[in-house]
């Protein structure tokens, strides 16, 4: 599968005016009064909803599990227990069709709902005068309509890519980092590797944190280089291991010149370390049994985006491949809802669809209708591609869905053409709730 996007030409020019419309120094000017770069939460929760949807209850039916259902499908048997804490007769099970436990989702629903209304508009920023600025440039340009609501899609990726770097590097940089320092992918992403370059290079930035930068993206000739010239003492080093105890044999290496041991290195990933941001330095050096070990522990923990992921399936054979999307369908499927990569979504998940458990399925769903339909960022068609993802799903797969309360906002989804009136279904607005979208009407 050829999975790295190529954007035409009028994409790239409308990506290459969203960059400058950033750089101006109007915009800069807002972004350091309103402090509008701070950290994204960027993390899926793969792992967590997974985990908590396999712990909850799942239903009992009288007449055994639907057709194509696994049992691996649903979580283990949790007695129902009356109000005085009694598990019933056997006689009192069988009067029932199906249980479920109850719980008063609607108030706390309609809260989170209220919350994510603020970030339904597509320029999601939380300042009404850079919304403005940022519009009135546009409007400025004489543009079309339908281009300037594309491009409009590409200010918001921007803003939201540089969101994404400022969480990656929030506890490395303690300055705030000019729009300009950024370098750029011809996909509208942030070249990870050359920025840190660039930024290694400033000597307005803190000496130690330059190392810090040098050493976590394993640019060990940059961090000789700042050590053998006397721009980093003996105590700043220390002070540096102080902050991030994960660079303590790093230094080691440094100081002394000697043989990087890159499978050793990355075993420090548990100690919550940066060194994922070195994925493109240092995979292609670890042994076969290390490159698979620590692609798991990354994907597990989401440590690295979609095009860190594609760059480290490069390196493996087409077995190790396909254990990892036997291990992992549910997170490879879900890379692909992330920019640049969303036109590979239904190739990816056509292959992986073999993998997927009815929670994971269930889960895929849930968060492309709220976290990315609703979110109405408009850098893609996602009701298109949502029906699509339906349509081509596996019989076992809808089945399972059909019990679940997701299943009504599925069939609303299928045939509604306005986003904002289906957001205002009162049953989409409860099924946000993922507790009470997976359960049984």
């Amino acid at each position: 599968m050829h999975l790295f996007p190529v954007l035409s030409l009028k994409d790239l020019s409308l990506l290459k005016i969203a960059i400058t419309i950033y750089n101006g120094d109007d915009v800069k000017a807002l972004e350091q009064k309103y402090k509008l770069y701070y950290p994204l939460p960027i993390s899926k929760r793969i792992e967590i909803n997974l985990s908590d949807l396999n712990d909850r209850f799942y239903f009992i039916f009288q007449y055994g599990l639907p057709l194509d259902l696994r049992e691996g499908d649903f979580s283990s048997i949790t007695l129902f227990r009356n109000r005085f804490g009694e598990v019933p007769e056997d006689d009192d099970i069988d009067k029932y069709n199906v249980w479920y436990y109850n719980r008063k989702l609607t108030e706390s629903s309609d809260e989170n709902w209220r919350e994510k209304n603020l970030l339904k508009n597509c320029l999601p920023f939380n300042t009404t005068k850079l919304e403005c600025l940022v519009l009135k440039k546009i409007s400025s340009l004489g543009l079309p309509k339908t281009l300037q609501e594309a491009l409009l899609s590409f200010v918001c990726i921007i803003w939201q890519e540089i969101r994404m770097w400022v969480t990656n590097h929030s506890s490395i940089l303690s300055c705030f980092v000019e729009t300009s320092s950024f370098h750029w992918t011809s996909s509208g992403k942030i070249n990870y590797e050359a920025t840190a370059e660039y930024l290694i290079r400033n000597e307005k930035i803190d000496i130690k944190e330059r190392y810090a930068l040098a050493s976590f993206y394993c640019f060990k000739d940059d961090a000789i280089s700042l050590w053998k010239n006397g721009r980093i003492t003996s105590r700043e080093l220390f002070l540096v291991r102080d902050v991030f105890s994960s660079l303590g044999i790093w230094n080691k290496w440094v100081k002394q010149e000697s043989q990087f041991d890159w499978d050793k290195l990355t075993s420090n990933e548990r100690m919550g370390s940066h060194y994922h941001l070195g994925v493109r330095t240092f995979f292609p050096e670890l042994s076969r049994a290390k490159k698979i070990n620590w692609l798991k522990y990354a994907i597990q923990f989401e440590n690295i985006d979609t095009a860190q992921f594609l760059f480290c399936l490069f390196h493996l054979d087409d077995n190790e491949k396909e254990d990892i999307y036997k291990e992992y369908p549910c997170h490879t499927i879900l890379y692909f809802l992330d920019y640049p990569f969303q036109s590979k979504f239904l190739e990816v998940a056509d292959r992986l669809f073999q993998y997927l458990s009815g929670n994971m399925f269930f889960f895929v769903l849930h968060f492309l209708i709220y976290k990315r339909m609703i979110r109405e960022f408009n850098d893609y068609n996602y009701f298109y591609l949502f029906v699509q993802f339906w349509d081509r799903s596996p019989m076992h797969l809808k089945q399972y869905i059909q019990l679940k309360n997701i299943c009504q906002v599925v069939q609303l989804a299928i045939h509604w053409e306005d986003i904002t009136s289906f957001c205002e279904k009162d049953f989409v607005k409860l099924c946000q709730d993922i507790d009470f979208a997976f359960h049984s009407p």
